[in-house]
């Protein structure tokens, strides 16, 4: 069904169906490749790929806290204003104090779409 004719390929539609069925529990990368006619060994790639992977809920963040400085009881220690970000599909962002949160969360979100 998935097939294309000539080399083999299959839509990235196909693979994103397939790879959604080996996340439901109780589900095995082989079952799923056995019932849509598939090798295993062809599945397991599609599954480590971030393409093929079903979207994170947008709404689920971390909670941040945002402070000054540190003050240690000796000293007073100004914070940097940097923060890391690294998407589940790899990607790693730098972003300073100044930038707009609405702008960061979409970056995120086209990141993890790639």
């Amino acid at each position: 069904m998935g097939r294309q004719r000539g080399r083999g390929n299959y839509p990235h539609d196909f693979k994103r169906r397939v790879v959604a069925e080996t996340m439901v529990e109780g589900a095995t990368v082989a079952g799923v490749a056995r019932r849509n006619g598939l090798n295993a060994n062809m599945v397991f790639p599609w599954c480590k790929d971030g393409r093929f992977r079903p979207a994170p809920d947008p709404t689920i963040l971390m909670p941040v806290e945002v402070v000054d400085a540190i003050d240690d009881g000796h000293r007073t220690t100004p914070i940097v204003s940097r923060i890391e970000i690294t998407t589940r599909s790899g990607h790693r962002l730098v972003v300073s104090d100044s930038e707009d949160p609405t702008a960061i969360a979409s970056l995120v979100r086209a990141l993890e779409a790639v």
